[in-house]
């Protein structure tokens, strides 16, 4: 079943914590310290910042999608809890030191994005992995579409430094416009036309 979640629960934050943290060990949101990635998914279910769209088979979470309606929303939100980031920070720094790169590189203006700031973002968007190529991905996707659409949002971006991901959003349709350096990573942006 998938669901708009307006509020996550403490069961449900967990739950999304663990399987980001399955999902994409790499990403930077889930090597944040955890009470900070709570933070930060508490101020993101503010239904203006973006909504969350969760995928469970009975009471196990199994994908989740979050689109991003304010452009840089995460970076700042990130930033609004000094004490947490300078902890993540040093979590980061001591035991994933590429990370901190990336934290980095969050500071810095994001020129690629300078005419799409007013498009949504897809912004955290995985599968849990035994159920990956069933279709659930798409059908999250197809959701999100009839939601931004009712909404009249033409334009969907996202940005990925997985070929397994940017392979899958351009068989979506999303055209890729840029490549992006940030730490040691790059990522793909693309955008789609509704």
């Amino acid at each position: 079943m998938i669901r708009i979640a307006n509020t996550l629960d403490k069961k449900t934050i967990r739950q999304i914590y663990k399987l980001h943290k399955i999902c994409l060990p790499n990403d930077l949101l889930p090597n944040l310290n955890y009470i900070h990635y709570k933070a930060i998914l508490n101020k993101m279910t503010n239904v203006s910042n973006g909504f969350f769209l969760l995928s469970e088979n009975g009471p196990v979470l199994t994908g989740v999608l979050f689109i991003q309606r304010r452009y840089n929303f995460i970076t700042r939100t990130v930033l609004e809890h000094p004490f947490l980031t300078f902890f993540s920070i040093i979590k980061l720094s001591i035991f994933n030191p590429r990370k901190l790169k990336e934290v980095l590189a969050l500071m810095q203006p994001n020129s690629v994005y300078t005419n799409l700031e007013k498009t949504p973002e897809i912004f955290m968007f995985f599968i849990a992995s035994d159920i990956q190529g069933e279709g659930l991905g798409t059908n999250m996707l197809k959701k999100a579409y009839t939601i931004l659409s009712a909404n009249n949002i033409r334009q969907l971006k996202t940005k990925t430094s997985s070929e397994t991901a940017l392979q899958f959003y351009l068989r979506k349709g999303f055209v890729k416009i840029a490549n992006q350096k940030r730490g040691d990573r790059v990522f793909a942006i693309l955008v789609l036309g509704l």
